[in-house]
C-alpha cells in the first residue's frame, strides 16, 4: 500500500454525483485503479452528471480532487476543437488578404505616361492657333471682297 513519509495511508475514494449530492461509489488504495473506476463509470450506458477521485492522505488534511470527469467533457473537447479550427480557418483568410494587400500595393509595370504639357509648348499652340485664325478670317475676307 502506498504510504507517504509520516506513515499515513493514501486512500483513493471514487464519488459520483447524484441529483446534485456527491456519494461514495468505489475505495481504493491505487489512484490508477480509481481513475479507471471513475472513466469506467462514465462510459456506462446511464452514467451520472459527474465523478470524481478523491485522495485522502489520512493526515487530517481535507481531501483532494485529483480527477473529474462530467459529462459534458466529450462535448467541451469538440467545441474547443471546432473553435480551434474556425481561429485557424480565420487565420489562413487573414493571412491570404494580406497577401493580396502587399502584392496589390506592389509597383505595376511602367505604364507610359503622357509627359505634362510645358508653359512653352502652350504658348505656341496658342500663337499657332490665333496666326490660323487670324488668316482664315483674311482669306474669307478677300473672297467676300471680289
Amino acid at each position: 500500500m502506498p504510504g507517504n513519509d509520516r506513515g499515513h495511508v493514501e486512500v483513493y475514494e471514487v464519488q459520483k454525483n447524484v441529483a446534485g449530492q456527491w456519494r461514495s461509489y468505489a475505495l481504493f488504495d491505487e489512484k490508477t485503479l480509481a481513475i479507471d473506476a471513475t472513466k469506467d463509470l462514465m462510459s456506462q450506458k446511464n452514467p451520472p452528471t459527474s465523478a470524481r477521485v478523491l485522495m485522502d492522505r489520512g493526515d487530517g488534511t481535507p481531501p483532494q480532487v485529483i480527477f473529474r470527469k462530467t459529462t459534458l467533457d466529450a462535448h467541451n473537447e469538440q467545441a474547443h476543437h471546432q473553435r480551434l479550427e474556425v481561429l485557424h480557418e480565420v487565420e489562413t483568410q487573414r493571412a491570404a488578404r494580406q497577401q493580396e494587400k502587399t502584392q496589390s500595393r506592389s509597383p505595376r509595370p511602367h505604364q507610359r505616361k503622357a509627359a505634362p504639357v510645358s508653359w512653352n509648348a502652350l504658348a505656341i499652340r496658342a500663337t499657332l492657333l490665333a496666326t490660323v485664325g487670324i488668316a482664315i478670317v483674311v482669306l474669307v475676307r478677300l473672297s467676300l471682297l471680289q
